[in-house]
């Protein structure tokens, strides 16, 4: 079963990875008819070069299929020794001199602007990692902050189109990467959850997308909380019609009341069993916690953890 999930992930991101070389491609396109004339053959190159990552990429996923472990592992060594190859290319057609209509061969381009390229890179990368952040909480770092980002937006756009690729580049690398982490971290929960649960982790992926399409709440929570919930509730040893009629109602409060959902659905947990109540009680007890919060002058938190205490040996 370990196995099977790890080439999943894999699968996953070798996917990831092979349509962003496709939309890497479309921009290279795009930059090609839109950029001056003699520039204009290296976009088409590296457009070229991008799209036959991709077509072998689409071959070698079919071609794994019911394979033996070494003709896989032997088949995504070539892909990653092509995909190697596309960006080695696509640097090495980027750093050559240009030639104009009139023949003549552009001198190379200094180290200026591959230095702004470098320090664009840079920065984009600590704001989209998180380590530099927009600050809001003091008028100063909220100055400097988004004096920092208007910056930064000003060297794209000194850089023309250069700087537009880059942008688009840079914004799509993010997007990719963002979804293989949180892609990643689902599988990795819905796999442990399933384990819990003594289930498949496709029949744990249904559930979650059973929940997400059955219920308002669940879709408000992002793809991560979804599968925290599910492993909070298997964890208890809820089995999967138990959460079904769990989840729902956990969700709802979570939002409602900005509870941290995996200690909550604990808590909530330990409220019904203190209580001899089922899981298909779980909207009863919401509603009831709910109305008790209003009547008191408790929080949430506070009404949670003195139902506990009461019922408590």
């Amino acid at each position: 079963m370990a196995t099977v999930e790890v080439e999943s992930s894999k699968a996953t991101i070798e996917a990831w990875i092979a349509f962003l070389s496709l939309a890497l491609a479309i921009v290279a396109v795009f930059a090609a008819v839109f950029m001056p004339s003699p520039g204009r053959g290296k976009a088409v190159q590296i457009a070229i070069a991008f799209s036959l990552y991709f077509l072998v990429a689409m071959v070698a996923a079919v071609a794994r299929q019911n394979r033996a472990n070494w003709m896989r592992h032997g088949i995504r060594v070539i892909v990653v020794a092509v995909g190697v190859a596309a960006i080695g290319f696509s640097i090495y057609v980027m750093l050559q001199p240009s030639s104009t209509a009139t023949g003549r061969v552009d001198p190379p381009p200094s180290s200026a602007p591959v230095l702004e390229v470098i320090g664009i890179v840079i920065a984009s990368i600590l704001l989209f990692t998180g380590i530099r952040k927009v600050e809001v909480g003091g008028f100063l770092k909220a100055v400097l902050s988004i004096a920092d980002l208007v910056l930064l937006i000003v060297s794209f756009v000194l850089l023309g189109w250069v700087g537009f690729v880059l942008f688009v580049v840079i914004n799509l690398v993010a997007l990719v990467v963002s979804s293989i982490r949180i892609s990643m971290r689902q599988e990795s929960l819905l796999t442990y959850a399933g384990i819990q649960a003594g289930e498949e982790h496709s029949t744990m992926k249904d559930l979650d997308k059973e929940l997400r399409k059955a219920h308002k709440s669940m879709r408000t929570l992002g793809p991560i909380e979804r599968a925290q919930l599910i492993s909070a509730l298997t964890e208890r040893g809820r089995g999967l019609d138990e959460i079904r009629q769990m989840a729902n109602p956990v969700a709802m409060l979570h939002v409602v009341h900005d509870v941290d959902l995996q200690e909550f659905a604990g808590e909530f947990d330990r409220i019904l069993r203190l209580y001899g109540k089922d899981a298909a009680d779980s909207m009863v007890l919401a509603d009831q916690l709910t109305a008790a919060t209003k009547q008191s002058a408790a929080t949430f938190q506070e009404m949670v953890e003195a139902m506990i205490a009461a019922a408590s040996p």
